[in-house]
């Protein structure tokens, strides 16, 4: 059995440091939009008038449920989603490594539908909607919830696309040139 210790944790982290920080770019381009897309919203949170639409902090139990149902309906659905495509690209992966042409070609052109993309927008937007429209007693908390919200939906989304299209984006696939011209070069 091995043992995993701080020393181990730390020789791990020292080997692998070089391709963490070749990295750490890749990770700042995927996360950028979502944190300035949260910020944005939670500076549209501060100047909605939400008295004058008669929403109050007596309302909490409708906003609780209705982010709950929203919530977990978006994340049973992009669960899921990346879990499909996280799937495709592991067997994409395989099929390079293993030089199994075939097998990537039947994968290579599979992508997750638009209206499936459309109907997590929707819930995205939705969310959004709701996070923008809660009254909180503290503006920390109001902007904070939209916050966490929109960078959620919204990185959930590019990891999605980033994987449901593995050949453009910051994590390409690499197969040999020939192969992704549409032919399976089976004679």
């Amino acid at each position: 059995m091995k043992k995993f210790g701080f020393k181990k944790f730390y020789d791990t982290f020292v080997q692998n440091f070089p391709v963490l920080f070749k990295n750490l770019f890749k990770y700042i381009r995927v996360a950028l939009p979502p944190l300035l897309l949260g910020g944005f919203f939670s500076g549209v949170w501060l100047i909605i008038p939400r008295e004058k639409f008669g929403l109050t902090l007596e309302d909490i139990e409708e906003y609780n449920i209705a982010i709950g149902f929203l919530g977990l309906s978006h994340g049973i659905l992009a669960t899921g989603v990346l879990t499909s495509v996280w799937k495709k690209n592991d067997r994409l992966i395989a099929a390079i490594k293993g030089n199994d042409r075939a097998t990537f070609t039947q994968l290579r052109d599979i992508r997750v539908p638009d209206v499936v993309h459309f109907l997590l927008f929707c819930f995205s937007s939705l969310l959004t909607l709701v996070s923008l429209s809660i009254p909180a007693k503290s503006i920390f908390i109001g902007c904070g919830v939209t916050f966490i919200t929109v960078f959620i939906v919204t990185l959930w989304w590019r990891i999605a696309r980033e994987l449901d299209d593995p050949f453009h984006g910051e994590w390409i696939l690499a197969p040999p040139a020939d192969w992704l011209n549409g032919s399976t070069g089976d004679g």
